[in-house]
């Protein structure tokens, strides 16, 4: 009937301040998908910079957008204004939309003007569905933990192949009504991802986790009491540590819990086990946005020794995974399938995504790892932007990391390069262990025992903490300038004293 409104069905959404019922969802989202198919044009090639943060106008409006199948790309509206400014060109856009009431501050000298979201909600009968775009694409951007955040090009037909792949690898667990819990910006895939899953008519709660210690985010996670909980990067680490001094602490709705990181450790994996139901379904996951089918690793965790590093697993679709020799017993993964369209840099898309002589696109990953032929498990073994040059001798970062962090009195560490009198110089931040003291020379000694000279940094900096992207990455940007800042004051203090 023309005029008539549409309604899918969704889950309910909700944060701290406020919850929607599922119906509310439904109608909000249908009137949000109207209003964008009235108002904004939808040019092939040509990507609206939405800005998101936690707040439930960002998630209703990425589902309309989504439902609508537009074109447009996710930014965190918190990302520091010079990263900002390098996203926003790849875009080359002029408009962008305020996805939350919050954001009315939000101005960038690059856009000509920002519309605000509420002002795409409609009163008046809607428009004819039956016609309209159907196909479009959505761009994400990397973490720009090195500066430089790629914008990658994801067509709706991908992610909806993704999607089904997701909820399918949930299983029977997986049903209408489950409780969701999302601590991922919404600019990230896996924030992104997980809204999605309202779709499936389950119900999700999201918490920004930088507005909690995290004590009080475990808490708030029992309060909420979820069935499926992902934990990336370091917040899982900083989690871990609350988990094994609190007693009082239990997440008994807890059915899976999946860590979404390449570096986890034995000793997070432990602390957790304290806090969840013993029939809990831990999976090590390690995927990319390149490509989150193909590439995804997945290992799970009550089935393999607890002792040495946590393998990120075994690929769910091995056929389309290529290993390719980079140095001696590390590889490279090389993927195939249902992987991302390319870059907006065509440049960069032409250098990763390449055509075998089938016709068939592969995407070089640029991540690196090792394989147990005995357990055939992989190994992260890091990226190949992780090996650097010093002194004629090849150099993993990674492995100096984690052989810092192999010390008692080093809880995490992140390690760089910086150009300084024409050589190549390594430096370490690292974080103390709380209630550990943190002797740098006794952790420069410990390194001396294990690592090779060429390996050792010139540099060893205590950190309260190492700064991090959105996403939980370390920063290496902000690392790199400190680095920088840290060698020139050590010759300053060399030429006074000389």
């Amino acid at each position: 009937m023309q005029g008539a409104r549409p309604v899918r069905r969704f889950g309910s959404l909700s944060t701290e301040g406020e919850t929607l019922s599922s119906f509310e969802v439904s109608e909000r989202v249908s009137s949000l998908k109207a209003g964008i198919r009235s108002k904004l044009s939808n040019k092939k090639d040509s990507y609206t910079p939405v800005f998101v943060d936690y707040s439930l106008e960002s998630q209703l409006f990425i589902l309309a957008m989504a439902e609508s199948g537009y074109n447009f790309a996710l930014l965190d509206a918190k990302t520091p204004t010079p990263l900002l400014e390098r996203q926003l060109r790849q875009l080359n856009a002029t408009v962008g939309i305020s996805a939350s009431y919050s954001l009315d501050g939000l101005d960038n000298q690059i856009l000509n003007s920002i519309v605000q979201s509420e002002d795409l909600y409609l009163t008046s009968p809607e428009p004819d569905f039956s016609e309209g775009p159907e196909q479009g694409s959505l761009v994400v951007f990397s973490s720009g933990s090195t500066g430089n955040p790629k914008g990658i090009v994801i067509s709706w037909a991908q992610l909806s192949e993704w999607i089904q792949i997701r909820i399918k690898g949930l299983g029977a667990n997986f049903r209408a009504e489950s409780k969701s819990l999302n601590l991922s910006p919404l600019s990230w895939v896996t924030g992104f991802m997980n809204l999605l899953n309202v779709q499936f008519e389950t119900n999700l709660h999201t918490l920004d986790p930088l507005k909690f210690s995290p004590r009080q985010l475990l808490e708030r996670i029992q309060e909420l009491d979820p069935q499926y909980l992902v934990l990336t990067g370091h917040l899982a680490t900083a989690l871990g540590k609350v988990a094994e001094t609190s007693s009082d602490l239990y997440l008994a709705g807890v059915t899976h819990l999946n860590f979404g990181s390449s570096s986890l450790k034995w000793e997070t994996v432990h602390q957790f086990k304290r806090i969840v139901p013993g029939t809990a379904n831990f999976i090590h996951v390690y995927a990319a946005t390149e490509a989150m089918r193909p590439l995804v690793f997945e290992c799970p965790i009550s089935q393999i020794p607890s002792s040495g590093p946590v393998p990120i697993g075994v690929p769910r679709d091995p056929n389309n995974l290529l290993l390719r020799p980079h140095g001696e017993e590390v590889f490279e993964i090389v993927v195939s399938g249902n992987i991302a369209s390319g870059y907006l840099d065509k440049a960069l898309t032409d250098e990763k995504f390449v055509k075998d002589n089938n016709g068939k696109t592969w995407w070089s990953s640029g991540d690196l790892v090792k394989l147990d032929e005995f357990s055939g498990n992989y190994f992260f073994a890091g990226r190949m932007d992780d090996f650097v040059k010093v002194n004629d001798h090849n150099v993993s970062l990674l492995e100096v990391d984690n052989t810092l962090c192999a010390h008692p009195s080093v809880a995490n560490s992140s390690t760089v390069t910086v150009e300084s009198s024409g050589r190549t110089r390594i430096v370490a931040f690292v974080e103390g262990t709380p209630g550990l003291n943190l002797e740098l020379d006794q952790v420069n000694q410990f390194l001396r025992s294990r690592l090779p000279t060429y390996s050792l940094p010139q540099l060893i900096v205590a950190l309260d903490a190492i700064p991090l992207t959105r996403s939980a990455k370390p920063d290496r940007s902000k690392l790199r300038d400190l680095a920088n800042w840290e060698f020139s004051e050590h010759r300053s203090k060399r030429q006074a004293g000389s």
